[in-house]
């Protein structure tokens, strides 16, 4: 099982059992020009932060009200893969998906 997540300013976190993924969107990818994400960073994790991120995903899948089928300003994409299937859902925001990103943040830092 697999998760990607893009926020939305298109940073990216690719999500597995060990390790998150972090890529950042550069000042020439973004719509401003300006908008930086950092720097790319791959972080080990354990059973108890993967367990932790799969509880927080769960919640945005189940956040039905804050799904969408337009990818807009402020929204972000959620990808879930396992036994090679994907569901893929845009989200607008919620508390549900700001928990999940906050949760990433954190971790990544």
């Amino acid at each position: 099982m697999t998760y990607t997540y893009t926020d939305q300013n298109n940073n990216q976190y690719y999500i597995s059992s060990s390790e998150i993924r972090y890529v950042p969107i550069k000042a020439s990818e973004s719509s401003s020009g300006e908008y930086d994400g950092g720097e790319p960073v791959t972080i080990p994790i354990t059973e108890t932060q993967f367990s932790e991120i799969k509880k927080l995903t769960e919640s945005v899948f189940e956040a039905i009200d804050s799904h969408t089928t337009k990818r807009q300003m402020m929204t972000s994409v959620i990808s879930l893969t396992s036994n090679g299937e994907t569901k893929r859902l845009t989200l607008t925001r919620s508390k549900e998906r700001t928990a999940l990103e906050t949760y990433l943040k954190a971790v990544k830092q």
